[in-house]
């Protein structure tokens, strides 16, 4: 396997993991924190945005579907698609829910990967200009 793949493998079940912990906060908007984990994990933008989507989504689909088995949670979905469109449109709120965790997962990712793309040459010029300042000290 490339270097690449397992990182993005690994930056998803990071991402799921951040995500279960951020899930206890009261704030669900914080969710976009793990997908700028995941952003920072991965080289390219696309593989970013890609991680975080699926760490998010996949997070989020495991929670509502718990959330259905063991608290039928899907009576409450099918009233609010009942008063939005008419009756038996719970599964489309359903899936309107998961689009907005995979969208903030998505747009996480972005932040985080296009946040590294601007920082890690600047770093890298600034940690040499560093090391050119300790090798040419005379503190000894």
């Amino acid at each position: 396997m490339k270097k690449e793949t397992i990182i993005f493998s690994i930056s998803i079940l990071v991402t799921i993991v951040i995500a279960l912990f951020l899930s206890f906060s009261s704030v669900w908007q914080f969710i976009i924190i793990a997908g700028i984990v995941a952003g920072i994990l991965n080289k390219t933008m696309k593989r970013g945005a890609l991680s975080g989507a699926a760490g998010v989504g996949t997070f989020w689909l495991i929670y509502m579907l718990h959330g259905i088995i063991t608290k039928n949670s899907y009576s409450l979905l099918d009233q609010i698609g009942t008063l939005l469109i008419g009756t038996g449109y719970g599964w489309l709120i359903f899936l309107f829910i998961l689009l907005i965790g995979i969208s903030y997962g998505a747009l996480g990712g972005a932040i985080g990967s296009g946040a590294m793309i601007l920082i890690k040459p600047r770093l890298k010029k600034y940690l040499e200009g560093i090391k050119t300042l300790e090798e040419n000290s005379n503190f000894d």
